[in-house]
């Protein structure tokens, strides 16, 4: 491979690179900037600590000790705290001290059955206290509001309310910034104020609680929180009948009675029903209905503590981090749905454009054959073909040229300075049409301008060195040019060196390439690429344009736009084909890719007034902005795609995942039986769609991610030359075997 260097577009002596890396570093300061402030927020403590860390171990080791030697908490009530007794630390309950009752719920707000508890209450005229999941608060923030304006109050009841079946050991901290903080921070950013009122999940009437609930009560008095534990329980979380539930809620022979039930959790229906009765009970009783904070104030204990600064700046951030987290799988569902359909109405539509060209064609060349109409029956037409280094493929290919139905034709064949036997294998072959010139090895654009410079035909066919044309292509490709507007004309490139896996899958892309999108774009007069390997052009225009630009490195590409800004037409013939030798190897296939992607982000960029233009036509109203706005985006964006996919099918939702994959992969196969149909190919290839998926379009991305860092970089760009092999697998002697309904062509010839 010999490298060709030269100034092009993009290129600026790494002056833009030097921009991009200060922009970068700028960047990467705000992102882990922001990622500590995130990080910080998250794992920050709301709240005021009692004790410094000496105190805090030696709670731990209480607790422990309490644990192992199970000493009962002692006492009555419902406030929970540690003290020291005689020298011995004990979980002590105190409270009971008055003919009160408080109604607690826990679980909730729940939007089914909170607001009828609530509606219940009021019209009772009671007030009441709700611990409240962090996760249920983030969901019903409003009802949180509503149990606030009606005068009852709110307490923490951890986040997630895990189970404690699964957490008999000893507890990791981060559960608790989890379970606690987290609580803590979504109830500041919904009601602005921090509460200090904290249930125990779990935690009911016993003497002798669960390790897992003296750990919350460790780090709920090490926050400073106000501890309830119900001294009632109504059992509604195991029966579901409401006059049992009322029987166990009533007893009047307690006094201070903090009731249990719940607001969610499951079915409450049972719970709604009984809370008359059980309010009818204590109101007859004449118990004083409270709240948790009514009875922490007389013990001079706060039940809430309003938000510092600090709370201020950083309650925000972690709920804004922890909002995005929760909305962000639904949202990519709705992206992925929404992209699906895009893809179905995308396919659906160029599957139509392609049927209707193909009916166009068929009409045109069926049942009109006075269209065509020939630029002087049997004109001159040039061929150039340029070469460097083609020894193993060069003869096969002007052979193939030679061989064409097409008589009236001038080979040149210019020699761009090759080092090999090219020279050589082409002086072998005896024809005077076939013209030989030799040139200092300048590149692929200047080997065509000089080609051109010698070229006496109207019409001239650029063909690459490593293709071959079937018999009738040139014949094909010359009849479009009766149309007097047309300046240009695309060939139909196929693979035709299927001789592996990697070949066989670039072959599915060149078929559903030219059968789908190049059928559509030619419906539009919009085809945006004549392409080197087999496309002719009109001598005259090509040299009044200035011929191919150096500036690219997709010269074809460039050459086409700067036609179609003229208003010159261009136009496609899917019955001229000819079979181009594609890489063997990812190595040559990674080359060949990293060209084509930079030349034409080059071209589009050089051409950059075309998008959105309505002097361009359906070009630049819709086929350049699909390109630029629609395609280049989905690049993007695919490596993310395929991170959910990954993510979701370990830690998601799997069924939905695969459901997605495999409905993609039909459209996928639709497109590409479609595709085959129109090619008239053997579908046996078909089976081979997945891969042009999974691994083929992460290769591409991987080539388009280092396009457009060599953007950044301004470097020079490099053509980087491909040894050709000249194998083939197919054939290019049947002359009408893809068309058979133009037969009478051959009867023309």
């Amino acid at each position: 491979m010999k490298k060709r260097n030269y100034k092009t577009i993009f290129y600026d002596d790494g002056k833009r690179w030097k921009r991009v890396k200060k922009f970068s570093f700028l960047l990467l300061l705000c992102f882990l900037s922001i990622s500590a402030l995130i990080f910080y927020s998250i794992v920050y403590s709301p709240f005021e600590s009692k004790s410094d860390k000496k105190t805090a171990e030696e709670i731990e080791v209480t607790i422990d000790e309490i644990n192992n030697t199970r000493r009962p908490i002692i006492n009555q009530g419902t406030l929970v705290t540690i003290e020291e007794l005689y020298g011995t630390k004990y979980v002590k309950k105190f409270g009971e001290d008055g003919k009160y009752v408080i109604l607690t719920f826990d679980d909730g707000p729940d939007p089914k059955y909170t607001p009828k508890i609530l509606e219940i209450m009021e019209k009772e005229g009671v007030r009441g206290s709700f611990f409240a999941l962090g996760k249920m608060m983030y969901k019903n923030p409003e009802i949180g509001r509503q149990i606030l304006d009606q005068g009852s109050d709110i307490g923490l009841h951890t986040f997630t309310h895990h189970n404690e079946d699964k957490n008999d050991g000893r507890i990791n901290k981060l559960r608790f910034i989890y379970e606690l903080d987290f609580s803590e921070k979504i109830f500041a950013h919904n009601y602005g104020y921090k509460t200090n009122l904290f249930r125990v999940p779990f935690l009911g009437v016993e003497e002798n609680p669960s390790y897992y609930s003296f750990q919350y009560i460790r780090e709920a008095y090490l926050r400073g929180l106000n501890i309830s534990a119900p001294t009632v329980d109504s059992s509604d979380w195991d029966n579901k009948n409401e006059n049992e539930i009322v029987k166990l809620s009533t007893n009047p022979e307690v006094m201070g009675a903090v009731i249990l039930l719940h607001d969610s959790g499951g079915n409450r229906d049972a719970t709604v029903k009984a809370l008359p009765g059980i309010i009818k009970f204590y109101k007859e009783k004449g118990y004083k209905f409270i709240t948790i904070s009514d009875l922490t104030s007389r013990y001079g204990l706060s039940s809430k503590k309003e938000l510092t600064t600090k709370d201020k700046i950083l309650v925000p951030v972690a709920y804004n981090t922890y909002d995005i987290y929760k909305k962000t799988p639904g949202f990519v569902k709705k992206l992925f749905a929404t992209g699906l359909f895009l893809i179905i109405i995308h396919m659906s539509l160029f599957i139509l454009l392609a049927f209707s060209h193909v009916y166009k064609e068929k009409k045109i060349k069926f049942t009109s054959k006075k269209y065509y109409k020939p630029i002087r029956d049997w004109a001159l037409i040039s061929v150039i073909i340029p070469m460097y280094n083609e020894e193993k493929s060069i003869r096969a290919s002007v052979r193939s040229v030679l061989k064409s139905t097409y008589k009236n034709i001038e080979i040149i064949v210019v020699d761009d300075g090759s080092t090999d036997l090219s020279y050589v294998k082409v002086s072998s072959i005896k024809d005077n049409r076939i013209r030989i010139i030799q040139k200092p090895n300048a590149g692929k654009f200047s080997a065509l301008n000089y080609g051109f410079r010698f070229a006496r035909g109207e019409i001239t066919v650029c063909l690459d060195a490593d293709t071959r044309v079937k018999p009738n292509a040139i014949f094909e490709i010359f009849l479009e040019f009766s149309d007097k507007k047309v300046a240009a004309v695309a060939g139909n490139i196929k693979v035709g060196n299927r001789v592996n896996l990697l070949t066989k899958i670039q072959s599915l892309e060149y078929i559903l390439a030219h059968s789908i999108e190049k059928r559509s774009l030619d419906l539009f007069s919009s085809i945006m690429v004549v392409p080197g390997a087999f496309g002719a052009w009109r001598t005259k225009r090509v040299k009044n344009f200035g011929g191919f630009s150096p500036r690219t490195l997709a010269e074809d590409f460039d050459l086409t736009l700067k036609l179609m800004r003229r208003k010159q037409k261009i136009a496609y013939s899917d019955t001229a084909i000819a079979y181009t030798e594609a890489p063997i190897t990812f190595k040559q296939l990674y080359y060949q890719r990293r060209r084509w992607t930079f030349g034409n982000l080059q071209v589009l960029f050089r051409h950059r007034e075309m998008l959105l233009n309505r002097k361009y036509g359906a070009l630049g109203m819709f086929f350049m902005p699909r390109t630029v706005l629609l395609q280049i985006p989905s690049i993007i964006l695919t490596p993310l795609v395929d991170l959910f996919v990954v993510l979701n099918l370990l830690f998601g939702d799997r069924l939905l995942t695969i459901w997605f994959m495999l409905f993609y992969f039909l459209i996928q196969i639709v497109l590409m039986i479609v595709a085959f149909k129109l090619a008239n190919e053997k579908r046996r290839d078909m089976l081979l769609i997945p891969l042009l998926r999974i691994p083929y379009a992460q290769f591409l991305y991987i080539v388009f991610f280092e396009s457009i860092f060599k953007v950044f970089r301004g470097e020079t760009s490099v053509w980087l030359k491909i040894q050709h092999t000249g194998r083939f697998s197919v054939s290019q002697n049947n002359r009408f075997a893809d068309y058979k309904y133009l037969g009478f062509i051959n009867k023309l010839l």
